[in-house]
């Protein structure tokens, strides 16, 4: 059982009206840490308390952790980013906060980042808002793309036409969510490990048609996404192909199940096209790299859930 670590450090409450709890899950990358937590806790609106989840339970980042004064909880190698936030996001609500913010250890937050957030929560009755997620390496383009029906827009001016984008969200890097709707949709699916766990979550929340919205002057800075579209991220045909072999299988393997589970039949027909179009046609001359998408697609179609390994 994960063990939450107190030691001399306790929860701070700074306001008596709107309670938010920051939630970072960590794993081995100190330096991308200590970052993000001077980032999170350099906010103009500052946390209510600073959670930090260490999947690789190191002895290293316990002790940035104290350093911040924040609250370190033991995760699990097995936990992924899905078991990591489902710890952490668990953690705020039973401490009665009224929001969570969920932060990864390689991102960071504009200092303004989680004022304009609550603010427009607020005024609007959110009750999931995220930032605007920008490349680390270049602030005029979005970390990954930006789906407007059929079109992926990396553009961050284009995207920053307007403030509120209602429905539109990317889960996870700087999303704020309510209490509200962490009662009625619950936890991340830890058995979804990484890579589709943002999504599952996504689909969960529009399900309950509660308010969620991007609001694009919330800004969050992560690392770009580009180097694994193995064509173009903003080409229709585009698509994704980890170098990592744990996080090919998740990405393939969760596409299925995602499918499946929420009824996405017109996304499996778009996958149906452009991976086999890319596998054999072009590019092209990769059967073992194409046998091995559909396989692992199948087995996610199928609710087959078991581990990389």
């Amino acid at each position: 059982m994960p063990v939450c670590l107190w030691g001399c450090y306790s929860i701070r409450v700074i306001s008596s009206h709107i309670n938010i709890a920051a939630v970072i899950v960590a794993f081995n990358r100190d330096d991308f840490l200590t970052r993000a937590l001077e980032k999170t806790f350099g906010q103009t609106r500052p946390c209510d308390t600073v959670i930090v989840v260490d999947n690789a339970n190191q002895r290293s980042t316990q002790s940035i952790v104290e350093k911040f004064n924040a609250v370190y909880v033991n995760g699990g190698l097995d936990n992924g980013s899905a078991g990591g936030f489902a710890l952490g996001i668990d953690f705020a609500i039973k401490n009665s906060f009224d929001y969570v913010w969920t932060l990864d250890d390689d991102g960071y937050p504009d200092p303004t980042c989680l004022e304009k957030l609550i603010h427009t929560s607020t005024q609007i009755g959110l009750d999931v808002a995220t930032p605007l997620s920008l490349s680390q390496q270049d602030h005029s383009e979005t970390a990954n793309p930006y789906l407007f029906g059929f079109r992926k827009v990396t553009s961050a001016s284009k995207i920053r036409k307007r403030i509120i984008w209602n429905g539109k969200a990317q889960f996870y890097n700087g999303m704020l969510i309510s209490r509200k709707m962490v009662d009625l949709i619950g936890l991340p699916k830890k058995e979804l490990f990484l890579r589709g766990d943002e999504m599952d979550y996504f689909y969960r929340a529009r399900k309950t048609k509660l308010a969620m919205a991007l609001v694009t002057d919330a800004l969050y800075y992560h690392p770009s996404g580009s180097t694994e579209f193995a064509n173009s991220q903003n080409s229709i045909l585009g698509v994704i192909i980890p170098q990592d072999s744990k996080k090919k299988y998740y990405q393939f393997r969760n596409r299925g199940y995602l499918v499946r589970e929420y009824k996405l039949f017109l996304n499996g027909i778009y996958d149906w096209i452009r991976y086999p179009i890319y596998f054999l046609i072009y590019p092209g001359k990769n059967f073992l790299g194409f046998k091995e998408w559909n396989r692992l697609w199948l087995q996610g179609f199928r609710r087959d859930l078991k581990p990389y390994k």
